[in-house]
C-alpha cells in the first residue's frame, strides 16, 4: 500500500486554477437561476428594510409552503436511483423474505451502512411496498423535513429585530444542487440529515431524551453521524441550561445502539462493517480528502457561506448550537478528508450544508438588526454573494469522472412514471441476464462491480468485484490510491476459485480472453470457465454470441513455438474447459493432438490437462516440498528473500492452485522489482516424469523452472501471465540415474516480473513408457 499523507494539510494538490476555471465556465450557464435567486432575495429583504419589519402569519405560511414546493419539485426534478441503493435494496429484499440482512442468502456481510434505512425499506416490502417508491417518497419527504428545520431553527435563533419572513436558509437548502441531487438518489443521505436536525430541534427546546433518540438514529442510519452525536452530546454538557440532561441524552446510546451494536457484532463477526475494509477506513487519503473538501466547496457555492457562516458562529458564540456547529464541522470535515471524500460529488457534506446556510443567515441578521441603520444595507450586502449557493454550477461535467469524483445522478437518470427504473447500463445488463440466462431456469453465480442493479433485478447470486459485500477482497491491501471505494478489485484467481459462471472481469490473458468472451446485446462479459449446461442454455437463443470451448478444442491446432505457446494452450484448456466438465472422449482426443504434436509426451498422457494423481502404471517416487527445510533449497538474490510464500504477496492477486507454501518471486511491498534464483538441492533422477505448477509472467528466459543436468539446462517451463499456476510435466526417463537439480529463475523486472512455482513430483512407471 503506498504511504499516506505525511500532511493533514495537503492543499498543494488542490487544483485552484481549474476549479475556479470550471466553476466561472458554468457559472455562466445559470443565468435563470441568478435571476430567480435575485427575486427570491428580494421577496425576503424587503421587510427587513422597513423601519418595523413585520409579516403577516398567512404570508410567512404561504411563502414557507412555496419554498419547500419548490424544493420538493426541484429535488423530484433531478429525480435518480444510485447502483449503491439497490445493495440496501437486496439487502432489504432478503430481509423481506426470512434470509436475514444479508446480499447473498447464506453469507452474512455487511455490505452496507445504513441499518436503518434498510430496515425501513425491508419492512415496507414486508408489507408488498415497492423499495423504489419507498425510498423515493422518504428521501424527498425528509428532504421537506429538512427545508422546514432550519426554517424553524431560523426563526428560534434570529435576533428580534430582524425576524424572519421565510429563512434565506431554508430557500437556499430547497435551491441548492448537491440538497437537491440527494433529495431522491434512493440512498439514506437525506433521512440522516433529517434525523440529526430533529435531534438540534429537540436539544434547544431542552427535550434531552428525544434529541438522544434522534442522534442515535441518525447514527444507525449512517455511522459517520456518530461525530454529529458526540459533537452535540459535547455542546450539551457546557451548556448551563441543558448539562442537567446529558445522562437522558446519552441513555438512547446505552439502551438502543449498544444492543445493536453488539447484536451487528455478533451477526456479521465484524466489528466494523465491511465497507469500512473495503475502503480501508483505517488508512489516510488526506491528498484526495482535500480535493474533494474544495471540490464540495465550488459545486455548493459555498465561497460566501462560508465566511458569513463564522461570522454568525461568532456573533453567536454562546448559543450552545454555534458551539456545536463549530466542534461537528470542523471534525466531520477533518474525517471526511482523512479517509479520502467519497466518489460522489458533495454527499458527504448534506448533513453540514443546511446549518452552514443557517449560521450564514444568522451573520447576516445580526447585521440587520444592528442599533446603527446603517447597517442593514450592509447585511443585505453581505447576504448576496451566499446565493450562490443557489446557482446549478456543474464544476464536475454529467457522466464525467474528474479526480476520482463524480455527479452520480447523470449516470442514473430515472423516468418519471411507471416503476421509476434507472435509465443504466446495469440495468439493461440485468435485462439481458434475465432474458437469456435466469429465464431458461439457470441460476449462475456472476460477478459485478457496480453490482446493486444486477443483483436486485436478477435475483442472481453475486460476488461483488470491488468488495463492499464480499470479505475477501474488501481485506486486500490497497496497491494504489484511487476512487474511494473502487481501489480493491476481486482477483481472476478468485473469481474462479468462488465458482463464478459470468463475470465482468476477464480471467485471462491473450488470447485466451477473447476466448472466453460472451457478448449478450451488445455487452460483453466473459466466461471464468466454460460450463456446458449454461453454454446450451444461451445457445438456444439468437442474441448471446460467444466462442463455444468444446469447438475450439476441436478445432485446435498446435502453434509452432511448443514449448511456450502448447504450454500455455495446454494449461487455458485445463482450467477453462476440462477441470469443470466430464469430457473423458474429448480429452482423449486433445491429448492425442498434445502428444503428436510432442511425441516426447508420448506415454505420459495421463498427466496432461488433468491435475497429477496416481495410476495409469505412475507412482510417486520424490516431491521437493518447498516448505521443507531438509529439502536444502537455497535462495540468491532478493526475489526469494521470503520464502516459502504461504500465500500471495501483499501486492499480488490471490494465487489458486498451490499446494500449501509454493516459491514466488514477488517482493513483499515491491512486487515485481526483484530478481533471483532459487536452487534445490541435488538429487538423482529416477522416475520417468517430473510434474509441477506454474504461474507468473511468461518467459522462458528470464521466468522459468528449470531442469538442471550436468550444468546443463534440459527442461524448461514459463508462466502464462496469470496467478492461476498451471501444469507442466517433462519426460525424464532418458535421464535416469543422472544427477539433477531444479532451479527456479527470477531474472525479469518491471509487469509481470515475476515466477511461481509448486508440486514439483517426481513419477514412475511401472513398465516403461514409449519412446
Amino acid at each position: 500500500m503506498l504511504a499516506a499523507s505525511p500532511s493533514l494539510f495537503w492543499l498543494p494538490v488542490i487544483p485552484w486554477a481549474e476549479l475556479v476555471a470550471r466553476y466561472r465556465a458554468g457559472l455562466a450557464e445559470v443565468t435563470p437561476w441568478a435571476i430567480g435567486a435575485g427575486v427570491f432575495v428580494a421577496l425576503v429583504s424587503l421587510p427587513l428594510l422597513l423601519p418595523r419589519p413585520v409579516a403577516p402569519r398567512a404570508l410567512r405560511v404561504v411563502l414557507l409552503a412555496a419554498v419547500v414546493a419548490f424544493g420538493v419539485t426541484w429535488g423530484f426534478h433531478l429525480l435518480w436511483l444510485g447502483d449503491d441503493a439497490f445493495i440496501s435494496f437486496r439487502y432489504a429484499e432478503n430481509f423481506a423474505h426470512g434470509h436475514g440482512l444479508v446480499f447473498n442468502v447464506g453469507e452474512r456481510v455487511e455490505g452496507y451502512t445504513n441499518f436503518l434505512w434498510t430496515f425501513i425499506i425491508g419492512v415496507g416490502m414486508r408489507l408488498g411496498l415497492s423499495p423504489i417508491h419507498v425510498s423515493v417518497a422518504l428521501t424527498l419527504a425528509s428532504f421537506a423535513a429538512v427545508i422546514l428545520q432550519v426554517d424553524h431553527l431560523a426563526k428560534k435563533l434570529a435576533p428580534w429585530r430582524a425576524p424572519v419572513t421565510v429563512s434565506f436558509a431554508a430557500g437556499l437548502t430547497a435551491a441548492n444542487y448537491v440538497m437537491a441531487n440527494f433529495a431522491t438518489s434512493g440512498l439514506e443521505t437525506m433521512f440522516g440529515a433529517a434525523l440529526m436536525l430533529a435531534a438540534l430541534i429537540s436539544a434547544l427546546h431542552q427535550r434531552p431524551l428525544a434529541a438522544g433518540v434522534f442522534g442515535i438514529l441518525a447514527t444507525m442510519t449512517h455511522p459517520d453521524h456518530a461525530i454529529f452525536y458526540a459533537s452535540l452530546a459535547v455542546a450539551l454538557l457546557f451548556d448551563r441550561a441543558r448539562w442537567r440532561g446529558i445522562l437522558w441524552y446519552a441513555a438512547p446510546f446505552v439502551f438502543l445502539f449498544v444492543p445493536y451494536f453488539a447484536w451487528r457484532w455478533h451477526y456479521y463477526g465484524d466489528f466494523f462493517p465491511n465497507t469500512y475494509y473495503t475502503k480501508s477506513g483505517g488508512s489516510l487519503y488526506f491528498e484526495q480528502g482535500w480535493v474533494y473538501v474544495a471540490v464540495t466547496v465550488f459545486g455548493a457555492g459555498l465561497f460566501a457561506a462560508i465566511p458569513m457562516a463564522a461570522f454568525g458562529v461568532v456573533r453567536r458564540f454562546r448559543h450552545f448550537l454555534s458551539r456545536y456547529f463549530l466542534l461537528s464541522t470542523l471534525l466531520y470535515t477533518l474525517y471526511v478528508a482523512k479517509i479520502g471524500g467519497d466518489f460522489m460529488l458533495g454527499r458527504l457534506f448534506v448533513p453540514v450544508l443546511p446549518l452552514l446556510f443557517l449560521f450564514a443567515e444568522l451573520g447576516a441578521r445580526e447585521l440587520f438588526a444592528a442599533r446603527r441603520r446603517w447597517l442593514a444595507p450592509a447585511g443585505l450586502v453581505a447576504i448576496l454573494p451566499v446565493f450562490l449557493a443557489a446557482l446549478p454550477v456543474h464544476v464536475i461535467k454529467p457522466i464525467e469522472k474528474k479526480w476520482h469524483i463524480a455527479d452520480e445522478r447523470s449516470f442514473y437518470l430515472v423516468g418519471k412514471e411507471g416503476d421509476l427504473v434507472p435509465r443504466s447500463l446495469y440495468v439493461q445488463w440485468a435485462r439481458d441476464l434475465l432474458t437469456y440466462v435466469v429465464s431458461h431456469d439457470v441460476h449462475p453465480l456472476v460477478a459485478f462491480g457496480s453490482c446493486g442493479m444486477v443483483a436486485y433485478y436478477t435475483k442472481l447470486p453475486l460476488v461483488d468485484i470491488f468488495g463492499l459485500a464480499d470479505k475477501t477482497v474488501a481485506r486486500k491491501p490497497i496497491e494504489r490510491r484511487g476512487r474511494p471505494g473502487h481501489e480493491k478489485i476481486a482477483s481472476p484467481g478468485y473469481i474462479v476459485s468462488r465458482g463464478v459462471r459470468i463475470s465482468e472481469l476477464s480471467i485471462y490473458p491473450e488470447p485466451y480472453s477473447r476466448i472466453s468472451e460472451v457478448v449478450i446485446e451488445g455487452n460483453k462479459f466473459y466466461f471464468p470457465v466454460f460450463d456446458n449446461h449454461l453454454a446450451d442454455s444461451l445457445r438456444a437463443a439468437p442474441a448471446p454470441f460467444f466462442t463455444d470451448a468444446r469447438g475450439w478444442i476441436d478445432r485446435y491446432k498446435a502453434p509452432s513455438d511448443f514449448l511456450e505457446g502448447m504450454s500455455c494452450d495446454a494449461w487455458f484448456m485445463e482450467e477453462y474447459y476440462f477441470s469443470h466438465n466430464a469430457d473423458p472422449a474429448r480429452l482423449r482426443q486433445t491429448r492425442d493432438k498434445i502428444v503428436r504434436a510432442n511425441p516426447a509426451l508420448r506415454g505420459l498422457e495421463h498427466f496432461l490437462l488433468v491435475k497429477p494423481e496416481q495410476g495409469a502404471g505412475f507412482s510417486r517416487v520424490r516431491a521437493l516440498h518447498l516448505d521443507d527445510p531438509k529439502e536444502g533449497w537455497h535462495a540468491d538474490g532478493e526475489a526469494f528473500a521470503e520464502w516459502p510464500s504461504p500465500e500471495r504477496i501483499a501486492v499480488q492477486d490471490l494465487v489458486i492452485h498451490h499446494d500449501g507454501p509454493f516459491a514466488n518471486s514477488m517482493v513483499p511491498h515491491a512486487g515485481d522489482v526483484g530478481t533471483g534464483r532459487l536452487t534445490s538441492r541435488p538429487f538423482v533422477l529416477t522416475g520417468d516424469a517430473i510434474t509441477f505448477v506454474i504461474g507468473g509472467g511468461r518467459n522462458r528466459e528470464t521466468l522459468r523452472v528449470s531442469l538442471v543436468v550436468d550444468g546443463q539446462r534440459v527442461r524448461d517451463a514459463t508462466g502464462c501471465m496469470s496467478e492461476i499456476m498451471g501444469h507442466r510435466v517433462w519426460r525424464t526417463s532418458e535421464l535416469r540415474g543422472k544427477t539433477a537439480h531444479i532451479e527456479i529463475v527470477d531474472e525479469a523486472n518491471g509487469g509481470w516480473g515475476h515466477v511461481m512455482a509448486d508440486e514439483i513430483e517426481e513419477w514412475k512407471l511401472s513398465r516403461p513408457a514409449s519412446p
